[in-house]
């Protein structure tokens, strides 16, 4: 089960996501949402995610701005590949890690899936 306000953070997210309101996120929207994400994370709309950014957005959001240096921290996938992270690298990595919400494989994520995925990985 999902602490509360997760589950309202999440639930927010997906019906947000959801932009024909049919149930469903597809892999289209998920796109949009990725890349959106990605935008309102550069903040100084360089085209590229840095620790500088990472650092404003935390700030942004309230949380410590105590930040490591290390993009791999915050993107493991990351790892060993210098200081930017590009749209189409964070894509892929969203990808893969959304993946494992479509447990029926039919290309497309409920509301169920993506809350039984993080109910899951949250332990």
């Amino acid at each position: 089960m999902l602490p509360h306000g997760l589950y309202a953070l999440l639930r927010r997210w997906f019906r947000a996501a959801d932009r024909n309101h049919d149930g469903f996120i597809s892999q289209r929207e998920a796109r949009e949402v990725i890349a959106a994400d990605f935008r309102h994370m550069d903040v100084n709309h360089d085209g590229v995610l840095s620790v500088k950014d990472i650092r404003i957005d935390l700030r942004r959001i309230g949380r410590p701005p105590r930040v490591k240096q290390d993009l791999a921290y915050y993107f493991p996938f990351h790892k060993g590949r210098g200081g930017s992270i590009h749209l189409a690298e964070f894509q892929r990595a969203m990808f893969a890690h959304v993946r494992g919400m479509d447990a029926n494989h039919d290309g497309r994520y409920s509301w169920r899936e993506i809350r039984t995925f993080y109910a899951q990985q949250l332990g």
